[in-house]
């Protein structure tokens, strides 16, 4: 009878402690790998600043991000973007070969995102292995939070890439005055859309 007693309460422990540690995981509200996520660039062409749309349809969640509001859930976060899923309306190609090709690091641009109060932040940002700070400026709406920011191509050191870019694509970025430009700064907005 000591036995069976004994027994059941070895039982009851070891479902307790299982229950109780899976209680603990998930339970943050906010948590980043099961939010939508979207990044949408603009590039500017010709002396006319024509603007060049586009998007990265991956982003890969390094850390475990969460957290019980969105900034805890933001804060540290670090992502990775593959170049390779870059989108840019038929235009991805040249961008992807001539522009992040001739990059020391081709593939990937990783950051990790510092909020340094409930407006503003900065993302130590790293392109071709350069990495700068990237300041951003963010807004919550119910369960949406949206980034901001305009990034100078120069503070990466990617002088040759818009060289190169500009090379390939010369009458594409002619305007009406025939003279070919990519412009150094490029506008960014990343929308995070929690469940």
């Amino acid at each position: 009878m000591k036995t069976q007693n004994i027994l059941l309460l070895c039982i009851s422990i070891v479902l307790l402690w299982a229950c109780s540690a899976d209680s603990d995981e998930n339970t943050a509200q906010y948590q980043l790998k099961e939010a939508t996520k979207s990044i949408a660039w603009t590039a500017y062409k010709t002396t006319d600043k024509v603007p060049v749309d586009g998007t990265f349809k991956t982003i890969d969640i390094i850390s475990n991000a969460e957290g019980n509001t969105i900034k805890e859930a933001l804060q540290d976060l670090e992502f990775s973007l593959p170049v390779a899923s870059l989108f840019a309306n038929g235009k991805e190609y040249n961008v992807i070969k001539f522009f992040f090709g001739i990059l020391p690091i081709p593939d990937t641009i990783t950051g990790k995102i510092n909020l340094t109060d409930d407006k503003n932040g900065y993302i130590d940002l790293t392109v071709g292995g350069v990495t700068e700070k990237l300041f951003i400026e963010y807004t919550e709406i119910n369960k949406e939070v949206t980034v901001t920011s305009s990034m100078d191509l120069q503070k990466w050191k990617l002088q040759d890439a818009i060289e190169s870019l500009n090379k390939a694509c010369k009458f594409l970025h002619a305007g009406g005055d025939g003279i070919a430009k990519v412009w150094d700064n490029v506008d960014i907005k990343t929308t995070v859309t929690f469940k």
